[in-house]
């Protein structure tokens, strides 16, 4: 490439010009290629000191032991355990619900039917979740809400069943 250059800037040129550019176009395509040299080892002592000697793993969204994730599920299994009535054993059940159980409980809820979890109760006139479930209360919370919507079908299919 150098000798391209070199060829197409004494093109039309008187010769002490052409050695003038050709000296200009040899210092700076030798600058280059020592700047390139330089600057492929200055990228790869970056990437040497960017890499670190040891690598953190984040073991807290896995649930490991000992992690603070770990800590609150015992924490809140534990307080429900306290909190359960009379004659609910619920150390037996150590998993969570998934949100697929308590979805299909739910699509069954809202046509009137009771679910595996969730079942009517006359006595607070309501679809409720069973104790022994093992959800946090935030969605304890939101499913007996959602409940409402199966507890308003089921007195708007009695109505009508009365009347028509």
């Amino acid at each position: 490439m150098l000798q391209l250059l070199l060829h197409l800037s004494g093109d039309g040129a008187s010769s002490s010009q052409a050695v003038r550019t050709s000296s200009i176009l040899n210092s700076v395509f030798a600058s280059k290629v020592l700047n390139k040299v330089d600057y492929t080892s200055s990228v790869a002592l970056r990437q040497k000191a960017a890499k670190p000697d040891v690598e953190m793993k984040d073991t807290s969204a896995k649930g490991a032991p000992g992690s603070a994730k770990q800590k609150l599920h015992e924490y809140l299994k534990q307080m429900r355990i306290q909190m359960a009535p009379p004659g609910v054993n619920l150390s037996q059940q150590a998993e969570p619900l998934s949100e697929d159980l308590i979805v299909r409980d739910l699509l069954f809820v809202f046509q009137g039917i009771q679910g595996q979890y969730i079942h009517y109760t006359v006595l607070e006139d309501a679809y409720v979740l069973q104790p022994q479930a093992v959800v946090s209360p935030s969605v304890r919370k939101i499913v007996n809400e959602l409940c409402e919507l199966g507890w308003l079908f089921k007195r708007v299919n009695e109505w009508l069943q009365l009347n028509f």
